[in-house]
């Protein structure tokens, strides 16, 4: 049977001299109802009576029959549970082979009303911050709910961070390598009852990919369940348009496989209106002011596969096979926007209208396979991890433009098409070797990632910009990376200490504008992590850590995708990797107060900035390297019941954000571009009922004045409200959910510095109502092995997100 890996009691045990060398046994009986008739799939448990410490578990088959293998002697309890029906325990002595008779489920319900809520808690660790949500209300969401009540945690749209920094999310350490939509819709559909608890790593190890960043780690709960279960689900948003999703999953667990497979098909209608602004100058003085209205209506169909097969070879070995397929076709933007010149006296001069048509094919294939070995008693765990990612996107876009005079006279008409395709593969391999040598966890690895993107875009038309022409596009990247962990605990003290190395080749080529970029460089990133307690009641901590952040493949890539003939992005060719410092210092005060204090500097920081070229009346976004930007925030959790039935966390941060960057044209100057700010997240649940099967959550937001790069934020505040019932005792979820109930999420960005003066308020269908259904068949209790499999490369598939 395939036991707990985390279960400190089965380690122990597994390493006692009585299992090494002493004879086990077995235990076989029967679960029955009080009608005698058997209990399919229900849970078996097997404690020690000394100490109650769970030593095997498993569940009943289809005839309600059980057998707990490997037992040592010794005097423990047997119980049974199923749902809410449970049964005594029976005191058994083990000292040979033991078949007991039929164990009989009793209905438990009556106890209900003397449930006592548990409490989620926080544990701080020297380099992260566990919260543990198993067996919680907070059990009853979903894992993307978690993780916005996870202390710490902003979720703004679809965007995850921690404390204003970019953050990564792992399940079961594997990352998750998804847009932030399609990672949301990924979490929304991972059940909360999987959770045992989500770690909140600020500054990650050198195990980890140098990468910079926080991590959210989603630890899957360990089961002892043996058979089959799946699930159903549908779930329809309500904004602007409607959107739908069905999604469904199956598991199915016996002694030698753990597999996974789910299917999800999201068909979407999307509405977008934006409201923009450029003032432009002639040197240094106001020439005309030029006002956008942008719609744009998109529809799309994502079909999204996952599969994954674990395979218990024997006690020491174990092999894991996994895909993820992701397929969008089809996708179609239709966009409008209404441009309008006025002069210094606000008066019309003239306007054009833009006819944007985009249509995009989107797929993305990922294929793991990880082999496990024990190396026996103090030898260590090995892995061996290999990845394939196969990135494909094709876009169409046709752009059509009317421009006319203050008096809707027709003056002039372009018209041109473009053909975009990029495409990618990337392959790593990567070794991880840990052992305990007293009271040292050493931790050994290395990697091995090679990147090939492929691009090429096409331009016709009657009449198209200047300065465009066909182009391909090709850009490599090999990285090698070796890293050691070494972790030690003594007395109130605990240290980890790690130091990465990573040695990477980079060359790009376009053929219109030749050789790009070619770079070879070797870097170091250390960290580290101390702790000290000062009794059970105050936790004192320092980390420290240097990492890197590497452009992301998409904004490497020159080709423009246009608003209109006078407004595009682009990608930036020559960006160069940024190297980021950050300092910590933290307390804890009786596991539930939290202050922390750290600073960031970020050299060469990547960052999104809009130039508006003057001389040619032209907006171009790109991402750029700013000379660098810095950071000082002071933080404040705190979580805990309120009430039996309210439970609240609040996260409180104020801040100073600073980026400095050379001025338009690069003259020398640097100008800056600062704020103090504040964020304040606040989360309420309320369990409605003595059962806890009707929960209801409020959580509010609010973010002050922000900045990006040269750009700056106005305030937000967002509120949320859901009502969750559960029904047929756990079988059938339904979730009605309440998103930026007052339409306040949505904000004005701008920029004004020196002859740069423009902005805008982007408006997306942030306020909607969803309802959504869940249902679960076969043994549902039992606990899935879903995760994700793939490597730290293919984030940078994606562009990078933004508040």
């Amino acid at each position: 049977m395939l036991l707990p890996k985390n279960t400190l009691t089965l380690i122990l045990l597994w390493l006692s001299p009585l299992t090494v060398f002493g004879q086990l046994y077995k235990v076989s009986g029967k679960v029955q109802n009080e009608q005698s008739e058997p209990v399919p799939f229900a849970n078996v448990y097997l404690q020690k009576v000394s100490d109650s410490m769970l030593v095997s578990g498993t569940s009943a088959d289809q005839n309600g029959d059980f057998i707990l293998q490997n037992i040592p002697p010794n005097t423990y309890f047997v119980s049974v549970s199923y749902v809410y029906e449970k049964s005594d325990f029976l005191p058994l002595e083990v000292n040979e082979d033991v078949s007991i008779g039929p164990l009989i489920i009793g209905d438990q319900t009556q106890y209900l009303n003397e449930v006592v809520l548990k409490a989620p808690s926080v544990k701080r660790l020297s380099d992260r911050l566990v919260f543990q949500v198993e067996n919680t209300n907070l059990s009853q969401s979903s894992a993307f709910s978690i993780l916005s009540k996870t202390p710490g945690v902003i979720v703004i749209g679809d965007k995850i961070t921690i404390k204003n920094s970019p953050t990564l999310i792992y399940i079961n350490g594997k990352r998750v390598y998804l847009s932030n939509t399609e990672l949301k819709d990924l979490l929304e559909n991972y059940a909360g009852e999987n959770i045992n608890s989500i770690e909140v790593i600020t500054n990650p190890s050198a195990k980890y990919d140098a990468e910079g960043g926080a991590i959210l780690n989603i630890v899957a709960s360990k089961n002892l369940s043996i058979g089959y279960k799946g699930e159903v689900g549908s779930n329809i948003t309500k904004a602007t348009y409607s959107k739908y999703e069905f999604n469904t999953s199956h598991y199915y667990k016996n002694e030698v496989v753990n597999a996974f497979a789910s299917y999800s098909y999201n068909p979407k209608k999307n509405y977008k209106k934006d409201e923009s602004y450029i003032n432009f100058f002639e040197g240094e003085l106001f020439d005309f002011r030029r006002e956008t209205n942008f719609n744009s209506t998109s529809k799309s169909y994502a079909h999204n596969f996952n599969a994954i097969v674990d395979f218990k070879l024997d006690d020491n070995n174990q092999l894991s096979l996994a895909a993820n397929v992701l397929n969008s076709p089809n996708k179609e933007n239709y966009n409008t926007a209404t441009d309008r010149d006025l002069d210094q006296q606000g008066l019309l001069q003239s306007y054009f209208n833009s006819f944007n048509i985009l249509k995009n094919d989107n797929s993305n294939v990922s294929l793991n396979v990880d082999y496990g070995l024990k190396l026996g008693e103090n030898g260590g765990d090995l892995k061996v991890i290999s990845n394939y990612i196969d990135f494909r996107d094709h876009q169409f876009q046709e752009l059509t433009t009317d421009y006319y005079d203050e008096d809707g006279t027709l003056i002039d008409q372009n018209n041109f098409n473009v053909w975009n395709k990029q495409n990618y593969r990337i392959g790593t391999g990567q070794v991880d070797y840990s052992v305990a040598l007293g009271n040292n966890q050493i931790e050994l690895g290395s990697k091995y990632a090679d990147i090939k993107s492929r691009s090429s875009v096409r331009y016709e038309g009657t009449s198209m910009p200047d300065d465009i022409a066909d182009d391909i596009f090709s850009y490599d990247e090999n990285i090698y990376a070796a890293y050691a962990n070494i972790g030690n605990e003594w007395d109130q003290w605990s240290l980890v200490f790690g130091l990465r190395g990573e040695y990477i080749q980079i060359k790009a080529k376009s053929i219109s504008l030749g050789n790009l970029h070619k770079d070879n460089y070797f870097k170091l990133f250390p960290t580290m992590n101390l702790q000290y307690g000062l009794g059970t009641d105050h936790i004192f901590g320092i980390s420290y850590k240097k990492a890197i952040e590497r452009p992301r493949y998409q904004n490497l890539n020159p080709f423009r995708y246009f608003l209109n003939e006078s407004q595009y992005t682009s990608g930036n060719p020559t960006l160069k990797p940024s190297i980021e410092n950050k300092i910590t210092l933290e307390y804890t005060y009786n596991d539930k107060y939290i202050f922390s204090f750290y600073y960031e500097h970020i050299k060469k920081h990547l960052e999104e900035l809009i130039l508006q070229d003057n001389i040619n009346k032209i907006l171009n976004s790109s991402d750029y390297n700013i000379e660098g930007s810095c950071q000082y925030s002071t933080d404040f959790i705190f979580f805990d019941y309120i009430k039996q039935w309210w439970y609240m966390s609040s996260y409180m941060s104020g801040f100073y954000l600073e980026n400095s960057y050379l001025s338009q044209g690069n003259t020398g100057v640097v100008q800056k571009n600062n704020t103090l700010g504040f964020l304040g997240q606040f989360y309420n649940q309320f369990t409605l009922s003595k059962d806890q099967s009707f929960t209801a959550d409020l959580s509010l937001m609010y973010l002050s004045d922000y900045i990006m790069g040269r750009h700056k934020f106005k305030n937000q505040f967002t509120a949320d409200l859901s009502i969750r019932k559960s029904f047929y005792k756990k079988r059938l979820y339904i979730k009605l959910e309440f998103q930026d109930i007052f339409n306040t999420t949505n904000i004005p960005v701008f920029t004004r510095n020196g002859n740069q003066d423009n902005g805008f308020f982007s408006m997306p269908e942030s306020r909607s109502v969803s309802l959504g259904v869940r249902y679960k068949f076969g043994n549902y209790r039992l606990v899935d092995n879903h995760r994700d499999i793939t490597p730290e490369e293919l984030e940078r598939l994606k562009e990078k997100s933004k508040l």
